[in-house]
């Protein structure tokens, strides 16, 4: 718990303060400082991040250095723990105040506003790019066709298009037009229609026009996880993994899906997604009423046909495999 405390503490601490005037004792302007909420918010996501990831580093490299006080014995566990800790969490703070002081320095002046303009800004603009999405897209059902998860490549997208949803949801709360063409909450409902691969329209072949048992069954186990887009189920139990049949269209269905959608948002065929925080298991549909409105929700829907109709020969290939293997048996 104190390395992540510790992480809190110094996104605090590293944040930097605004001034404002405000009326005192007879009328008078007093100056008066607060921490603005966008340096703890959108400004201060990759700052949150990279601290997060080298305090805890510290601290456990100092506590596995036994850099620490040692109690004798006798004495209560928590104490002992918290003056084990004592030593670490002085340095950790001694090193986040000369941070604070150098960087004050700058032009800049604090360390939130130098990383939101030297990182985030440059790669928000690549998060902005259909062709840098588009190829994250291609990678998230790469790497699951051979068994890796797509949190392997989204883990690194994910704080640039959620930064994005922020923003469109501060202009949509502020009554602004909201700008952000692709953002996380766009690229998952778009490219992850069911999940990685937008299996939805695969499922519903498999659980009601499959001719085998193994996949009518296989489909209908696997319905309602995929109406939450959790796909594993048919991920792994076709299986779609190093399925040589199923490559092609596990490839290219997220991708025809994410740039039909992206062209509805170009043609203003749909509006825009306003970024609201829902779950990433909404279904498909809800998420686009909720998200943008009917014209989205439909978009989806017309976008699970296209992806049925990707998958249909190659499905119809498998179940004809699956199906002469249990005549044979």
């Amino acid at each position: 718990m104190l390395p992540a405390i510790m992480s809190v503490l110094a996104l605090l601490m590293l944040s930097p303060l605004k001034t404002f005037m405000v009326k005192g004792p007879q009328n008078k302007a007093v100056p008066t400082q607060f921490l603005p909420f966008d340096n703890i918010g959108v400004k201060g996501l990759f700052l949150g991040l990279i601290l997060a990831i080298v305090i805890s580093a510290i601290y456990c490299k100092l506590i596995n250095s036994n850099w620490t006080i040692k109690m004798p014995q006798g004495v209560p566990e928590n104490i002992s723990t918290s003056f084990k800790s004592l030593i670490p969490i002085i340095l950790i703070t001694i090193i986040i105040v000369i941070i604070k002081y150098l960087m004050s320095l700058t032009q800049y002046g604090d360390l939130n506003t130098a990383i939101y303009s030297l990182l985030q800004v440059p790669l928000q603009k690549i998060g902005t790019s259909p062709w840098a999405i588009l190829l994250v897209v291609i990678l998230n059902s790469l790497f699951f066709y051979f068994g890796i998860h797509s949190l392997a490549i989204n883990s690194i997208v994910m704080p640039i298009l959620y930064a994005l949803d922020f923003q469109n949801l501060a202009a949509f709360n502020a009554g602004h037009t909201v700008t952000n063409l692709i953002t996380w909450r766009f690229f998952y409902m778009t490219s992850k229609i069911g999940g990685t691969g937008c299996a939805l329209g695969l499922v519903i072949y498999l659980a009601f026009f499959a001719k085998s048992k193994q996949f009518k069954m296989l489909g209908r186990l696997s319905l309602i996880p995929v109406l939450f887009n959790t796909d594993e189920p048919i991920i792994f139990g076709l299986p779609i993994v190093l399925n040589p049949i199923m490559f092609i269209p596990f490839i290219l269905a997220p991708v025809v899906s994410f740039l039909g959608s992206y062209a509805c948002e170009l043609l203003h065929l749909v509006r825009p997604v306003i970024g609201f925080a829902l779950p990433e298991q909404t279904p498909v549909i809800i998420s686009g009423l909720i998200q943008s409105g009917p014209a989205f929700a439909i978009m989806q829907v017309i976008m699970i046909f296209i992806t049925a109709l990707i998958y249909l020969p190659f499905a119809k290939i498998a179940d004809k495999k699956a199906l002469a293997k249990e005549l044979n048996a």
